[in-house]
């Protein structure tokens, strides 16, 4: 995209990446999953780990091969034609703003867990507000806020898996006495809830890797990304990999998967069963900025890709333009607008709004992945010469077919929950509805 200038360093984008991955999922999702699957949620993520690496190295490649400085709206359009790319792009936006509501939602939810006498709705205000503001700064302010909350983030979980490890190597102890390999095999097996409970953490385990994909969303303001980017995609997997896989597999050792709590954090939990405390107070701060960190880099990709679509013509043209500081203030200034849906939604109702959200998100991520895989294929049936890609995909068809049986696998299991049903309609209609939407507007023109 020209007029944006290159300022997120390697450092940056590494942590920026694992910001929008390391969502609330690996701190509160978890302990659901675990109750709904036991043990094998450490496959599902494992499953989903590969699924989301095979992802972010298709994009990986058509950012590093295809319309340099573009988004995937452009790589869409281009190889699926204008009315996919239009709906990709806007679907895309809706999808990250449910999630910015959710993860809002979810920042008012425990502020007034915490202090009873704030309203949901006023710290979900304050943080929409804050994170608009780093979002109009540079990029390369941005990247050392997210940096920092990023950060944030890694030594918690960091410290709980060099706790985890100690204790489990300790053996039982007074404070954890069923600490010990044995639970993974001894409390009803690796899948005590059967095949269906391990289809069933699935979805939940797809969801928590979603937010990986802004990556490749930021190679157009990357210092170096040929060298840059396939350092941060291979280190994702790695990284992701450890904190998912890694804290699951300590928490359902060092506590029988029974006795995982689903109404707060497991790892709090843990800590307070060895007499830490304060690790419920400490926790909130972490959450916070857990889920702050993870709005603010959807904020990011969101004001791009709204960018990107008014440029290809899909959105009106003051959604384009850079603000003094080069970025997209605009486009920045339109999603906090859509997101602040949320704040009406958590004044009216408190109580319903989380579910709500959630709900859908999990199926808009799914339909947002199966057509970047989707458009890979067709991208890579451009290329003349594949043995002159730089940092091409490995496994490539195969492995985006792999992608698109696990999301109709997916699919198929939300479809059949009656929680997700009315989400699963929901999002159907949403992106069938901006498909009708391109048949009545005039095309924008194709890209040479």
């Amino acid at each position: 995209m020209k007029g944006k200038t290159q300022g997120l360093t390697g450092r940056q984008v590494e942590y920026f990446a694992l910001g929008g991955a390391l969502g609330s999922g690996i701190f509160l999702g978890v302990g659901q999953g675990i109750h709904i699957g036991g043990p094998s949620l450490i496959l599902a993520y494992a499953v989903a780990g590969i699924v989301m690496y095979i992802v972010a190295r298709c994009l990986g490649e058509m950012a590093l091969n295809g319309n340099r400085g573009g988004s995937f709206v452009s790589y869409t359009k281009r190889y699926w034609g204008p009315r996919a790319g239009f709906v990709h792009g806007w679907g895309y936006w809706v999808c990250g703003t449910m999630v910015c509501m959710a993860e809002l939602t979810a920042v008012g939810m425990l502020v007034h867990s915490w202090i009873p006498s704030i309203p949901q709705w006023i710290p979900a205000l304050g943080g929409l507000l804050m994170l608009c503001f780093i979002n109009t700064l540079r990029v390369r302010v941005f990247g050392e806020v997210e940096f920092g909350m990023a950060l944030i983030k890694i030594l918690a979980l960091s410290l709980f898996l060099v706790v985890g490890v100690w204790l489990l190597f300790a053996g039982p102890t007074t404070s954890l006495p069923t600490a010990t390999v044995n639970n993974l095999w001894t409390q009803g097996g690796f899948f005590p809830t059967g095949l269906q409970g391990f289809l069933s953490v699935l979805p939940i385990a797809a969801f928590a890797f979603g937010g990986t994909e802004l990556i490749c969303l930021a190679a157009a303001e990357t210092v170096d990304p040929e060298r840059t980017l396939p350092r941060a995609i291979n280190g994702l997997l790695v990284r992701l990999l450890l904190f998912y896989v890694g804290t699951t597999f300590l928490i359902v050792t060092l506590v029988p998967w029974r006795e995982v709590p689903t109404d707060g954090s497991p790892i709090v939990a843990i800590f307070e069963r060895m007499g830490v405390r304060a690790a419920g107070a400490i926790m909130s701060v972490v959450l916070i900025t857990v889920l702050l960190s993870a709005c603010n880099s959807l904020m990011f990709g969101m004001a791009r890709v709204l960018r990107a679509l008014a440029l290809e013509r899909c959105a009106p043209a003051p959604f384009g333009r850079l603000n003094r500081y080069d970025t997209p203030g605009n486009a920045v200034a339109v999603s906090m607008l859509a997101i602040s849906a949320a704040i009406a939604l958590n004044y009216f109702i408190p109580g319903e709004v989380f579910g709500l959200l959630m709900n859908s998100i999990a199926m808009a991520v799914v339909a947002v992945w199966a057509i970047f895989v989707a458009v890979h294929l067709r991208f890579r049936r451009s290329v003349d010469d594949l043995g002159s890609l730089t940092y091409a995909a490995p496994f490539a068809p195969w492995g985006n077919l792999f992608v698109l049986l696990f999301l109709v696998a997916v699919t198929g299991i939300l479809a059949m929950d009656a929680t997700f049903r009315p989400a699963f309609i929901y999002v159907a209609g949403l992106f069938a509805g901006l498909f009708l939407f391109t048949l009545v507007r005039k095309p924008p023109p194709t890209v040479d």
